[in-house]
């Protein structure tokens, strides 16, 4: 019962969103550069980008601290991944 309640809050963070841009967030913060999403819809806020990245992190699926310039996000690839970008 627990997973399923930490699991609901990642529902719940996707679904308070554009869940395009929710997803995109969440695979951009494993380290996958998947690009905005297409308009109409837009990219989520550096608030919206910390709630995902804090449901990601309480079920397991984002280490802490893995990329550590989560708000650069919002303005292009923003990951501490070592690539140069």
């Amino acid at each position: 019962m627990a997973l399923q309640r930490d699991l609901w809050s990642v529902n719940q963070a996707f679904s308070r969103f554009n869940l395009a841009a929710a997803v995109k967030v969440g695979l951009k913060l494993q380290g996958f550069d998947c690009g905005d999403p297409a308009p109409p819809q837009t990219k989520l806020s550096a608030a919206e980008v910390e709630v995902v990245r804090k449901a990601l992190v309480r079920v397991g699926a984002l280490y802490p601290g893995l990329f550590t310039r989560v708000p650069d996000l919002v303005g292009g690839h923003g990951l501490n991944c070592g690539c140069g970008v």
